[in-house]
């Protein structure tokens, strides 16, 4: 018999698991000072045990269903006078993206080649530069 990780379902009962939530949303957290927390992750904090339950009840009887991400224009800090636009989540759209990557990280990563260096935790383009200059 396979491990629990092989079992039909495992990584879905985990993503709901309240616990697995939380510790994804520690890890969003971290982007924000406490003073400069977007409204809308300031009002989650308020109410995240309450919140996180609901995310989880809602993950779990498979009604929860993500937003289209807002389009801002913020000014770019080096170029004055011009603007870019960017995506913001939801605030439990980033938690629930964050609790995947956080359950699918460690599966994944250990297939993907060690000089893959694209969309990897701690690797990049600097990585992969660094890498070119050693070989």
């Amino acid at each position: 018999m396979g491990s629990a990780a092989h079992k039909p379902g495992y990584l879905f009962e985990r993503l709901c698991e309240p616990s697995v939530l939380e510790n994804a949303w520690a890890r969003v957290l971290v982007h924000f000072s406490h003073d400069q927390r977007p409204p809308e992750v300031a009002a989650l904090e308020e109410r995240r045990a309450q919140r996180i339950a609901q995310l989880a009840d809602d993950l779990r009887r498979e009604v929860y269903a993500p937003e289209p991400a807002a389009l801002v224009s913020i000014p770019k800090p080096s170029k004055p006078g011009e603007r870019r636009t960017i995506s913001v989540l939801r605030a439990e759209d980033r938690l629930v993206l964050t609790a995947l990557e956080f359950l699918l990280d460690p599966l994944l990563s250990r297939d993907f080649f060690p000089r893959s260096f694209a969309y990897r935790k701690g690797l990049g383009a600097g990585a992969a530069l660094r890498q070119v200059r050693t070989d």
